[in-house]
């Protein structure tokens, strides 16, 4: 089946439903701002998902480790004998008593969702289908494709209201209120989303004060969204009180303060090259009179790198800062100029040619220079 072409001709969903209908076999390509996901099938079932960022071992060993269901020790043997046997690690986990190997297909369940819900939100980039192509189905599981649509559209149509009510992960339990049980026989009614279930009665019984609510989603393995339905469903129904990512102890929320230390770091980064330039430009005279024209020794490569990277670090900082007022990272570099936070010249010194920059994301974007 030749299938390839832009998401903004054929949408993710629709494109599933053709494989799914067609009960295809072989591998989905997408590709968007630097990142590839491949989506492999089986008869129409989803088998296998991989991120180009991170590989899906990678990925579950980290869920691992932040669920506390294992020991970064015991995984470093675990994962030693699956190199040295081939047997998968959910088997070497199991025979070695770590961990059962039903919850370790629960985790790879969870990192095949959690890939292709995040999938679903791409608005542009380009797919390709290889039937030519499987990545090996081994002991990861088979997902039903069309319950993982009927998932994934729930997830992005009640996506922005997620993070409209809680838009900071970081965020702290501050009080935990009784959970409300019934003495009523229960009545058949209509579902609701915001009644408690199973989802809400595990994180109650994870969530500690104190605790962030991040730590408490990574410890119930239900992942992201569902955790965070289930937080606001439980803060809905005044089970558990968070607090504002300020009034923990009047200290600002770790990410809040990563984002201060890393600009903090750019800016003392920028900080050391300026005074290098400095005394590059203090002795300019001098070696202008020993070795000849101003231009000559400016247009050195290794001068323009030394000023290059001192310049890089003051775009970083500026868009540092830009990110603490905005809550995001600029467009293009030239809204850090509307800012007054730089000077035009400085997205082109030392170069001609301005600095490359693209946004990766609301938090995320790549900066570098003309040189590279």
């Amino acid at each position: 089946m030749a299938l390839r072409g832009t998401l903004k001709e054929f949408r993710i969903a629709d494109i599933f439903q053709l494989v799914s209908q067609q009960a295809k076999t072989g591998t989905l390509r997408f590709k968007s701002k630097g990142k590839t996901v491949w989506v492999s099938f089986h008869e129409g079932w989803i088998v296998r998902v991989e991120d180009s960022r991170k590989s899906s071992q990678e990925t579950i060993c980290e869920m691992l480790l932040k669920a506390e269901l294992v020991q970064q020790e015991d995984l470093d043997i675990a994962l030693d004998v699956h190199k040295t046997t081939g047997r998968s690690l959910g088997e070497v986990l199991s025979l070695r008593k770590l961990l059962a190997e039903e919850k370790f297909h629960q985790l790879v369940f969870l990192q095949m969702r959690e890939a292709l819900y995040e999938l679903f939100m791409w608005d542009s980039g380009r797919y390709e289908f290889d039937a030519n192509s499987v990545l090996s189905e081994g002991t990861w599981g088979r997902l039903n494709t069309e319950s993982i649509l009927m998932d994934g559209f729930r997830v992005v149509d009640e996506w922005p209201e997620v993070r409209k009510k809680i838009p900071d992960e970081d965020v702290f339990i501050e009080k935990i209120m009784p959970f409300p049980e019934s003495t009523q026989e229960p009545k058949i009614q209509r579902p609701s989303r915001n009644m408690l279930g199973l989802p809400e009665r595990l994180i109650y019984q994870l969530a500690k004060v104190g605790f962030p609510i991040k730590k408490v989603i990574d410890l119930s393995c239900l992942g992201r969204f569902d955790g965070l339905r289930a937080f606001i469903n439980l803060v809905d129904q005044g089970c558990i009180q968070l607090s504002s990512p300020l009034s923990h102890g009047s200290e600002p929320s770790s990410k809040t303060r990563r984002r201060w230390m890393r600009m903090g770091g750019q800016i003392g980064i920028a900080f050391f090259y300026l005074i290098i330039v400095s005394v590059i430009g203090a002795s300019n005279n001098w070696y202008m009179l020993e070795f000849g024209d101003k231009r000559d020794f400016f247009s050195t490569p290794v001068i323009q790198q030394h000023i290059a990277r001192a310049q890089m670090a003051r775009i970083e900082a500026a868009i540092e800062i830009y990110r603490l007022e905005h809550s995001t990272v600029p467009k293009k570099l030239e809204d850090l100029v509307e800012e007054r936070l730089l000077n035009a010249d400085d997205l082109r010194h030392p170069w001609h040619t301005a600095y490359h920059y693209s946004r990766e994301s609301s938090d995320d974007y790549r900066l570098s220079s003309p040189s590279e």
